[in-house]
């Protein structure tokens, strides 16, 4: 499988949480990185559903306002019961967006 990602992805482990639009369920998770296009979200048990839209809310590290936006669950891998879970963007901010990418600026990229 030949990967190919639009944005480069930066280390980020802080507490988002995230409920679907559709079931109205929330949770909690920890992220595990994020871009310019979106988020990948660590979750125990159970994963996210593929197609479902989740309003997101989490900080930055450093950032006194949270960033809030919806985000579509495009994929998942799963190792043992743990899923990482792949959210892309699709309503955010302009503000949010350049939160993000001055959080990118000396942040370490995910390999």
């Amino acid at each position: 499988m030949n990967e190919r990602r639009q944005y480069h992805r930066y280390l980020l482990h802080t507490e988002i949480n995230h409920e679907s639009v559709n079931s109205r369920q929330s949770s909690t998770a920890v992220t595990k990185d994020i871009s310019h296009g979106g988020i990948c979200i660590t979750t125990k048990g159970f994963p996210l559903a593929i197609g479902d839209t989740y309003a997101i809310n989490f900080m930055l590290p450093g950032v006194s306002d949270p960033i809030k936006a919806l985000a579509e669950a495009v994929w998942i891998k799963e190792e043992g019961r743990i899923f990482d879970n792949g959210l892309m963007f699709t309503r955010i901010s302009a503000q949010a967006r350049e939160m993000i990418d001055d959080f990118s600026i000396g942040s370490i990229e995910e390999k």
